[in-house]
């Protein structure tokens, strides 16, 4: 569940018998059941970022069957426009189910970075995500064209309902 605090921008904050430091979700985990705290540290506490007035914020979890935990792809997506307008400012777009951890689509993030969020925009940034989210035919998990289907259709839907608030 680290793509809602990941797609945030949160953090942890840790701690040893002599020392605390802070880890940002997104460099928490480092792999499979492995994360960025060292022997004897523990996590303290967790922040996240409440959502402000120029921002939209949605997860999506799609599963095998409704009452299943496991997800077979997720998202936590989060945009933030420059105020009074459909520029943006910041993005993050975190998807669970395409890695070991979750990922965080960086190539989407800045192709959104200054740009109107548009339908004339959307092409564009479908074509990254294509381009960005691909699995291997081979990946763990197998279903590779389906999760990528499913990641760019969370996408597309948190699209459609933010340019719809903006427009409102």
């Amino acid at each position: 569940a680290a793509r809602i605090p990941t797609a945030k921008g949160g953090y942890s904050r840790s701690q040893t018998a002599v020392e605390c430091r802070t880890i940002p979700i997104s460099e928490f985990f480092t792999g499979y059941r492995k994360t960025a705290l060292n022997e004897g540290e523990v996590v303290v506490r967790l922040f996240i970022p409440y959502t402000t007035k120029d921002e939209k914020f949605q997860v999506f979890k799609q599963g095998r069957r409704r009452d299943d935990d496991l997800a077979i792809v997720n998202a936590a997506l989060r945009v933030r426009f420059q105020p009074g307008s459909k520029t943006v400012a910041q993005a993050a777009f975190a998807f669970g189910g395409m890695s070991f951890r979750s990922i965080r689509a960086s190539g989407l993030e800045q192709f959104w970075a200054g740009k109107e969020w548009s339908m004339e925009n959307l092409p564009g940034a479908m074509a990254v995500i294509k381009k960005e989210l691909s699995l291997p035919a081979d990946a763990p998990g197998g279903m590779a064209e389906y999760r990528t289907a499913l990641a760019a259709g969370f996408f597309y839907k948190f699209f459609l309902s933010t340019l719809a608030e903006a427009s409102a």
